[in-house]
C-alpha cells in the first residue's frame, strides 16, 4: 500500500486476522484501504477485494472490536479512531 492509497474519503485500517484467514495469508495483520466511515461489511469487502482467493472465508468471518463482537452494519470510527484492536475472526470448530 502506498501514499496514492489514501483520500480524504478512505482511510487505512489495520485488522488482525485469526485461524485460517491467518493461515491462507500468511500474516497475522494486513493494513486495508477502505471507506472512512467503514462499518464491518464494507470492511470484509474490502478484504474480499484485497484477497479474493479467500472471499468464501472473510464472508463468514465476524469483525470484532477489542474484545467484542460487532454486527455487519456496525461502524469502526472509533476503534479507528483510537487505535483498538479490529480483529477478522473465521468460524471455527472444535469439539
Amino acid at each position: 500500500m502506498d501514499s496514492t492509497d489514501y483520500t480524504p474519503d478512505r482511510r487505512v485500517v489495520t485488522v488482525r486476522l485469526f485461524a485460517g484467514v491467518r493461515e491462507a495469508i500468511g500474516q497475522e495483520y494486513v493494513a486495508i484501504s477502505c471507506p472512512a466511515m467503514v462499518t464491518a461489511d464494507q470492511l470484509k469487502s474490502s478484504l474480499m477485494d484485497h484477497y479474493p482467493e479467500i472471499a468464501a472465508l472473510v464472508k463468514r468471518s465476524r469483525v470484532a472490536v477489542g474484545h467484542a463482537f460487532i454486527g455487519d452494519n456496525d461502524r469502526l470510527d472509533s476503534a479507528c479512531d483510537t487505535g483498538t484492536t479490529i480483529a477478522l475472526i473465521p468460524p471455527v470448530s472444535g469439539g
